[in-house]
């Protein structure tokens, strides 16, 4: 008879995760001990074999609760695996002669101690576990604390990130994938049009040999809409078409005879949803233009309509999407178009359309999973699996970036070197993109580009990754990627430093500028520059005047240069010359008049005027004050003579 502290059910708890809430977390195996693992498919990963400890185990079952119950049962079988460990490490010490260790009482801080320098030495996160658990089971007893030493986790090695270039490689490549997603859902349907339905046809009268690709498609959405099945096998379709029921062989001859029409099952099914590998495409070009991190992104609940607001009216084509970030305790959100095919919002959207039969038939117990039906309920990451019968799934942490061929990402980037070694060969030896990218590279790269755009403004990007503090963006930025940017903006600085003074004779600070953010100035235009042509209406240069940021220029189309040049202080293309003063004094009075002329509500409204004066204040910083309050002065006289008007709307492109 087993003993009453031995029954499983003291060690097994609930699962606290809203996705997995109430499913079984078991750790029995510690207090009856393992020779070999529960699954022998892992035997290669097995570690040995360690005796049960019942009372410490039990002991430790609250705060096990406490500390690990809110985990998704695959992470907690992960974390909770690192006692396997320290439970051999401690019959270790037991067969060396030392006391052993019954319950918790037993423990101290020699045992930590020893643990970290045993040959049994943790990782730095099974250590941590276990300090946790320890520390917070003897807390609940009473008892005094552990006080095991800290370690340091061991230094990752860092990863060659994405740069700019790249990730724009990686981003077509991936829009690419997602539009010849919708092309084939498109030919899918032309085709169920097109074909016949082979269930109104009797069974003689059915010749495998002329059914064609049309007719499949047409008729497996038929028997769709007849059973209530949106995802029926291969047996279940060729057995309502009166072929192989209960007959392996006539099944398998049919089946062949059908599939020559050039496609079998799984073809049917990706006509209608999306593959795990489509999944994969359009999850990764979420990340890449949400910089949101996989979990955040996984954890995407479209049963709640706030997943997606609609911003500035119902004919706004702004959304912004949001979704629940555990680690942090706080939404992630981030705002999309609504329109284009490629953006955050359609990606989504288009794919809770698609899944939304396999969603329901979970729901009403019409299809199975593998998963927790709460996850099936809200995830738009929905996938078959065609087994007999079918199944459906959704990605998680442990499929997003699984496939075939390993990993999701190793293969793409693959492909993309393969496609760029052949469009331009010879040309360098290096691949077009590493192989060793992973999702979570995603996130540093789109920060350090909102850092770039926004002209290095540490808010900017702040607020782009959704993080609390200062400290955490600059974090990020100092990636690998960000200090590869960094080193190559010193080298052409200097490059170009002494480029200027080797040619010129002499440095002008916004040339230089221009030549490290463009890499190039033509003779033309220095001598254009010099003649005052090619200047702003604040007298200034720019970098780059056919392609002003949006928020700049929110209506240029490309064609043309931009038109609302009275704002190139706001803009990281401008470039202020000596002989700007000018023009800057003339607009920091025109706003002046401009605000003396309106009432305080008006002006507390004119938000990007408020921008306009504190650029302007900032960069007229860099001239003798005496000269700036004597230009100032002379365009207000010339505005009150009226002899000068203030600019007051912005451009537009016809």
């Amino acid at each position: 008879m087993t003993p009453p502290m031995l029954e499983r059910e003291n060690f097994v708890l609930p699962c606290r995760h809203a996705d997995y809430a109430g499913v079984e977390l078991d750790f029995f195996e510690f207090a009856t001990g393992a020779d070999a693992p529960a699954r022998p498919g892992l035997m290669h990963l097995w570690g040995g074999s360690f005796s049960g400890r019942p009372k410490l185990a039990l002991e430790l079952s609250e705060a096990i609760s406490l500390v690990l119950g809110a985990s998704k049962p695959r992470k907690f079988r992960h974390a909770v695996g690192g006692f396997r460990s320290f439970w051999r490490f401690l019959d270790s010490l037991e067969s060396s002669g030392l006391e052993p260790v019954e319950e918790l009482a037993d423990l101290d801080i020699a045992h930590g101690v020893l643990w970290v320098r045993s040959t049994w030495n943790p990782p730095y996160s099974t250590y941590q576990v276990v300090r946790d658990v320890l520390e917070t089971a003897r807390d609940l007893a009473g008892m005094d604390p552990l006080a095991w030493i800290s370690v340091k986790p061991t230094p990752a090695k860092p990863a060659e990130i994405l740069s700019p270039a790249q990730a724009k490689l990686l981003y077509s490549a991936l829009k690419r994938r997602v539009f010849e997603a919708h092309d084939r859902w498109r030919r899918s349907d032309d085709l169920a049009r097109q074909g016949r339905n082979l269930l109104l046809a009797k069974h003689a009268a059915i010749p495998p040999s002329n059914v064609t690709q049309a007719d499949l498609h047409r008729t497996y959405r038929s028997l769709i809409k007849q059973t209530g099945n949106p995802a029926p096998t291969s047996r279940e379709f060729v057995e309502a078409l009166g072929y192989g029921e209960g007959n392996n062989k006539e099944f398998n001859q049919v089946t062949a005879r059908f599939w020559n029409a050039g496609i079998g099952i799984r073809e049917l099914i990706s006509g209608l949803y999306p593959t795990k590998g489509v999944l994969q495409d359009f999850f990764h070009l979420f990340l890449i233009q949400t910089g949101w991190n996989p979990q955040t992104t996984l954890d995407l609940d479209i049963s709640n309509e706030a997943w997606a607001v609609q911003i500035g009216g119902s004919e706004s084509d702004i959304y912004r999407l949001s979704s629940f970030k555990v680690r942090a305790g706080q939404w992630q959100t981030t705002i999309s178009r609504g329109k284009p095919t490629q953006s955050p919002y359609r990606l989504v959207r288009d794919l809770a359309e698609r899944t939304r039969p396999l969603r329901n038939a979970v729901s009403q117990s019409i299809l199975g999973s593998e998963q927790a039906p709460a996850v099936i309920a809200r995830s738009p990451w929905l996938f078959v699996r065609t087994k007999q019968p079918s199944l459906v799934n959704a990605l998680d942490e442990g499929t997003y970036d699984s496939n075939s061929g390993g990993h999701y990402l190793r293969t793409l980037c693959a492909e993309i070197n393969e496609r760029e070694s052949a469009r331009t060969p010879a040309v360098t030896s290096d691949p077009a993109i590493p192989m060793d990218v992973r999702a979570t590279d995603f996130r540093d790269v789109f920060i350090g580009n909102e850092f770039l755009q926004s002209g290095y403004n540490f808010v900017i990007a702040m607020l782009a990754a959704g993080h609390k503090r200062l400290r955490t963006t600059r974090r990020y930025l100092l990636s690998r990627a960000w200090r590869q940017h960094s080193e190559a903006s010193v080298r052409r600085l200097m490059d170009h430093l002494w480029g200027e003074l080797e040619v010129n004779r002499i440095c002008d600070p916004a040339i230089l500028r221009a030549l490290v953010e463009r890499g190039a100035i033509t003779a033309e235009q220095r001598d254009r520059w010099a003649r005052n042509k090619d200047k702003t209406y604040l007298g200034m240069g720019c970098a780059n005047p056919t392609n002003p940021p949006k928020h700049i220029d929110p209506t240029h189309d490309g064609s043309s240069i931009c038109r609302n040049q009275h704002r190139c202080t706001l803009c990281e293309h401008g470039i202020v010359f000596p002989e700007s003063l000018v023009d800057l004094a003339k607009r920091k009075a025109e706003i002046v008049s401009l605000q003396e002329g309106m009432s305080l509500a008006a002006w507390a409204r004119a938000t990007e005027l408020h921008s306009e004066q504190l650029s302007l204040e900032e960069t007229l910083k860099q001239f003798p004050e005496n000269l700036v309050v004597r230009q100032v002065r002379h365009w207000r006289d010339e505005i009150k003579a009226g002899r000068h008007f203030p600019l007051e709307w912005e451009g537009l492109h016809a």
